[in-house]
């Protein structure tokens, strides 16, 4: 049975609707893990290695912070793209962006 123009029926979920079994999945996993978030930071703080606790804080901000497009955000010298190293951030600033991801 080929669809019909006009066909009333089948016509889906509305968009931006949110398919329910979705929906009770993220209810039940933001319940499971309503407490460990808390802890994270703590966790961050034992890291005793500037690399290791850049690596873990990088590996977090996708969850944190919204992801930026390339036409988002563009430094430019010289017409090149100024990269970003997070390598070099010390501690006081690693430190800063725990304490700003924990106000979030």
């Amino acid at each position: 049975m080929a669809f019909e123009k006009g066909n009333e029926f089948g016509k889906g979920r509305p968009k931006g609707s949110v398919n329910s079994l979705t929906k009770e999945s993220k209810e039940i996993l933001a319940l499971a893990l309503k407490g460990e978030i808390e802890k994270v930071s703590g966790y961050i703080q034992e890291i005793k290695s500037p690399k290791d606790k850049i690596d873990a804080i990088s590996k977090l901000l996708p969850y944190f912070l919204p992801r930026l497009s390339n036409g988002d955000l563009k430094i430019e010298t010289e017409g090149e793209p100024l990269p970003f190293d997070y390598t070099k951030l010390s501690e006081k600033a690693l430190n800063e962006i725990l304490e700003l991801m924990k106000d979030e």
